[in-house]
């Protein structure tokens, strides 16, 4: 096999397992969906073009988060000029939050699709709107003709809803965060 299939195939293997955390701490950083896309293609890009000075004998995913950060800070730096949305440090830290949490992600993801899928549509419906597409709670409410109130209810009864099924999922204690 020549080198630079192995060093392909290599990289695809590693960045398989760290991109869901790294892909969680760019969407996190940068609020808008189409550069954060951007932003973790340029990080994918970066890390191969560099893969041949990662030392294999360390964990990857701490060293593409490394990438990852600089990345997002150069966006960042760029992109709100002066006006800094986040800085440097509180980058690293929700950087290393999600490298720590790394492998129980993928199960956290898991458990979260399966328990949507029981939510009533209803429910769903409002989650989507307010957290997919960051629709205000007022024009949710006026859009399923609703009050805000009731949008709210409806808000939080989902997340506590969520945050019972996810943990009986991972078979955590109710009081346990997911």
């Amino acid at each position: 096999m020549p080198d630079d299939q192995s060093k392909q195939i290599e990289f695809i293997n590693v960045w398989t397992v760290a991109q869901p955390v790294v892909a969680a701490m760019v969407y996190t950083s940068i609020r808008d969906h189409q550069h954060a896309e951007d932003i973790l293609q340029e990080i994918a890009r970066a890390a191969f073009a560099s893969f041949d000075r990662y030392d294999n004998q360390q964990p990857f995913r701490p060293w593409v988060m490394g990438i990852a950060r600089n990345h997002v800070n150069t966006f960042l730096r760029r992109h709100y000029r002066g006006s800094m949305v986040l800085d440097p440090d509180t980058i690293a830290q929700v950087a290393d939050a999600f490298d720590r949490l790394g492998d129980d992600s993928e199960d956290r993801r898991d458990a979260l699709r399966r328990c949507l899928a029981r939510l009533h549509r209803r429910a769903k419906q409002v989650l989507e709107m307010r957290y997919f597409n960051e629709t205000p709670v007022k024009a949710i409410a006026k859009a399923i003709d609703a009050t805000p109130h009731a949008v709210s209810m409806v808000l939080y009864k989902s997340r506590l809803a969520l945050r019972k099924c996810i943990n009986q999922q991972l078979g955590l204690d109710e009081g346990d965060k997911p």
